[in-house]
């Protein structure tokens, strides 16, 4: 065989060899230049990592009983992990929604003052907020047998409950709330 002439499963297996050398060198995408996680990697430079769009995200805060708007509600929100503080980043307004921008993520949403002086509840709720426009609701909740579920519960807008007035008595005596609802619960009258 005349050494000007070579034969095609050489030149496949020496091009194989090749793109396999260079995709080594690349760190597997092709573009020379290490993993897509902004490090610089290889002798390639940096990559610029991609950016990330902000979530925007609005919602509505409404009486558990008479579905009114309630303005002035503080509105929280802390990465998901333990021991995470959140950070008021919204207050509802006379209409009661609410709307902030953060980065994609999930999040802990605190909805209310989370203090055992309010006179109504505080909400937390786990959210997932995506890149562009979120829309934040409850899920409706499934009504047991016989049981009709009222306007707030099927609207999808975070819902607060007024404190009773034994749950004001009780806070007047200064006991936490966490033992208010407990002793609402276990020492009823009959």
């Amino acid at each position: 065989m005349s050494p000007a002439v070579r034969s095609p499963a050489r030149f496949r297996f020496t091009g194989i060899a090749f793109f396999a050398i260079l995709a080594a060198c690349s760190g597997g995408s092709g573009r020379g230049g290490g993993s897509n996680n902004g490090s610089s990697g290889g002798s390639g430079g940096g990559v610029i990592p991609p950016t990330t769009s902000p979530a925007s995200a609005t919602g509505m805060v409404v009486d558990e009983s008479s579905s009114v708007p309630l303005s002035g509600v503080q509105v929280a929100i802390t990465a998901w992990a333990a021991g995470a503080t959140p950070n008021p980043i919204a207050t509802t307004s006379a209409t009661g929604t609410f709307p902030f921008t953060t980065t994609p993520g999930h999040y802990l949403l605190v909805i209310g003052s989370d203090s055992p002086n309010d006179a109504r509840t505080t909400l937390h709720v786990s959210e997932q907020l995506n890149a562009g426009t979120n829309a934040l609701t409850l899920p409706t909740p499934t009504a047991p047998p016989n049981v009709v579920l009222t306007a707030a519960q099927t609207s999808g807008n975070f819902r607060l409950q007024a404190l009773s007035s034994k749950s004001a008595e009780l806070r007047e005596r200064g006991e936490p709330r966490a033992q208010q609802s407990l002793a609402a619960c276990t020492h009823s009258p009959i």
